[in-house]
């Protein structure tokens, strides 16, 4: 079974089949295309993105509707074709994470306005980035006293 070195998780096994590629990585992370997406006991709703190919950059999310419930996604054309989601990409097997940031003064904050949308099938993802301003990168998440976790 394949192991990955994290910064944060030391090493964690994983089955191939759990890789997210990324074909055109994230924004400021464009050379990294293959990311695990981990559950970390006790941090649920939150997840964490890892890198396969930097050990050092995690990142945390949630899904989106944990932070609002009424979210609307809307994707361009060009992530419905990246995301190979089919004619109906309202019927696809897609999942929204919102990633997560947690400055040391103030709340944590989601970025709903670039949600990271993955087509569980075949686990192909992208951060679709809104063209209006319906949403915000640094919307607020109600009750976050709670820890980010190890990647904050």
């Amino acid at each position: 079974m394949p192991q990955a070195m994290t910064r944060h998780f030391a090493t964690v096994e994983y089955h191939e089949d759990a890789i997210l590629h990324f074909p055109s990585g994230l924004p400021a992370f464009e050379g990294l295309s293959r990311f695990l997406l981990i559950e970390h006991p006790g941090t649920a709703p939150l997840v964490f993105l890892q890198s396969l190919e930097s050990p050092d950059v995690c990142l945390p999310a949630v899904p989106v509707k944990a932070v609002d419930p009424n979210y609307e996604l809307a994707l361009t054309a060009e992530d419905v074709e990246t995301l190979d989601t089919g004619a109906a990409p309202e019927e696809a097997n897609l999942g929204c994470l919102a990633v997560v940031s947690v400055p040391a003064t103030g709340p944590a904050t989601a970025n709903l306005l670039a949600p990271v949308v993955v087509n569980w099938r075949t686990r192909i993802a992208v951060q679709s980035v809104r063209s209006d301003t319906r949403y915000h990168h640094q919307h607020p998440i109600v009750g976050s006293g709670t820890e980010a976790g190890p990647c904050s």
